[in-house]
């Protein structure tokens, strides 16, 4: 079961064999990270995958105590990666591994994102840089490189007054990172919000800059808008993709010239505000299609933050569910292994929200248990909304190679794109696979290795049409 309060060290290193303290250089490795554990303090102990490490009681290679437990064998299970993949195997342990919640005979085939059974413990694999500072935030929760990089990101920036564009899927927190680029920038204004695609360009130019009395009807008194507002803090543009025409040049001039006019005046105005804007959309494709200006892309991308999706940071979680329990039920409430199993499974095409969302229903329907459990409606739930990712191959007595990296050859006509399944394809690729389809979407996302789900929702990020593919 997982508890949730975890004890975390400010800066780690992941070694082969120890688990040490220090900051080195950076580099991308495989890991193996303890995410459910009966000691909440020992959560998110790392190592990074060698040719072969042997995982069993009394271990150091997560650190003192982390596996001193009697269900353990004391050869529990070996894992490893080579050039022909990562793998897994029992070592005949007397209780068992298990790989996603099925028991392990002989040697599997690895992949990023699968979940290792052991005792009361389960283990992630997943992907990392093999030395980073542990982040330390209070709005963004996480242990792992993903969110470590966002942070030093923000570092870099934060004091300077770029303009900086921040992307990420809808629900990845994109406004947490912009209001952490303010508090660490250290301006004394406001922290001060807009949407650009939520309410009419009228009004929006009036929110924004403000109007005099008399400018148009209804407009009884002068009022100044959340450019004012924002003096001296940051003006966080969000949604900005959705920002329409006339909109965008008004907000060309801003960025370019820090001046603006109160909707029906024709007094200049001048402004000191830091400007951050966020899209789900993407923008440079946008403006290929001619639906975005050019040059308000330039301004705005001086500085570019991609927030990463959950589903490239499952390491983070057990943090995260911890953090949204405590926040929900006001105490520490344990996790089944089971009910980790199927989250950090899950593909989350709603991220964090979605996460948070999920949580928000346990809390209430188990609201004085003991232990969250995995019931009926929320596997429901996870197998219709949350498409898990491809299962793991089928036992083998040789490695399995992991997904090669994207081909620059272009692919069949009937075959997915090289990079194996979640690689995302270009827009004509999808309309070509989908012409070897028939036009039948559910068999176009199995041969993508995706659910319907996460099918549409490229879709929707591409701005194709489905009826159009059919």
């Amino acid at each position: 079961m997982l508890a949730v309060t975890m004890a975390i060290d400010p800066k780690v290193t992941l070694s082969r064999s120890t688990f040490t303290t220090g900051f080195t250089d950076r580099g991308d490795e495989l890991a193996l990270s303890v995410v459910s554990h009966p000691s909440s303090g020992l959560l998110g102990r790392s190592t990074l995958l060698g040719q072969g490490l042997r995982v069993g009681r009394d271990a150091e290679l997560l650190g003192p105590g982390c596996l001193d437990d009697n269900r353990l064998s004391r050869h529990h299970f070996e894992i490893g990666v080579g050039e022909v993949g990562a793998w897994l195997e029992d070592l005949q342990s007397r209780n068992g591994t298990t790989l996603n919640g099925e028991p392990v005979q002989g040697r599997r085939a690895l992949t990023p994102g699968d979940v290792i059974g052991a005792g009361r413990m389960l283990f992630l694999l997943h992907p990392t840089r093999a030395a980073f500072r542990r982040p330390q935030s209070e709005r963004l929760l996480g242990v792992g490189s993903a969110i470590a990089a966002v942070l030093e990101q923000i570092d870099q920036v934060a004091t300077h007054p770029t303009t900086v564009l921040i992307q990420g899927e809808t629900g990845t927190g994109k406004e947490l990172v912009a209001q952490e680029l303010h508090a660490r920038s250290g301006r004394r204004g406001r922290f001060v919000a807009v949407n650009c695609g939520g309410v009419s360009e009228g009004v929006l130019q009036s929110e924004l800059f403000g109007h005099k009395r008399g400018a148009f009807s209804g407009a009884t008194e002068s009022r100044g808008g959340l450019v004012e507002a924002a003096a001296g803090g940051t003006l966080f543009l969000d949604e900005i993709g959705d920002a329409p025409p006339a909109l965008q040049v008004a907000l060309l001039r801003l960025l370019q010239d820090r001046e603006y006019r109160a909707v029906g005046s024709d007094v200049t105005l001048r402004t000191d505000a830091r400007f951050v804007a966020a899209t789900h959309r993407p923008l440079f494709a946008a403006v290929q299609a001619g639906a975005f200006r050019q040059d308000l892309h330039a301004r705005l991308a001086r500085w570019t933050l991609e927030v990463p999706a959950l589903r490239a940071r499952r390491e983070d979680i057990p943090h995260l569910v911890a953090a949204f329990v405590r926040r929900r039920l006001g105490r520490e409430v344990p996790v089944s292994r089971r009910l980790m199993t199927a989250l950090l499974r899950a593909d989350w095409p709603g991220n964090v929200r979605q996460l948070d969302a999920v949580v928000e229903r346990l809390s209430i329907a188990q609201a004085g248990a003991e232990c969250l459990e995995l019931d009926a409606t929320l596997e429901a739930l996870l197998s219709a909304e949350v498409a898990s990712p491809a299962a793991s191959a089928t036992p083998t007595s040789a490695p399995v190679a992991l997904p090669a990296r994207p081909s620059t050859d272009a692919p069949s006509p009937a075959s997915p794109p090289a990079g194996g399944p979640h690689k995302r394809p270009s827009p004509d690729e999808l309309r070509t696979l989908a012409r070897a389809h028939e036009g039948n979407l559910t068999k176009l996302a199995g041969a993508l290795g995706i659910g319907r789900t996460t099918l549409y929702r490229w879709l929707l990020e591409m701005g194709l049409d489905p009826e159009s593919l059919r």
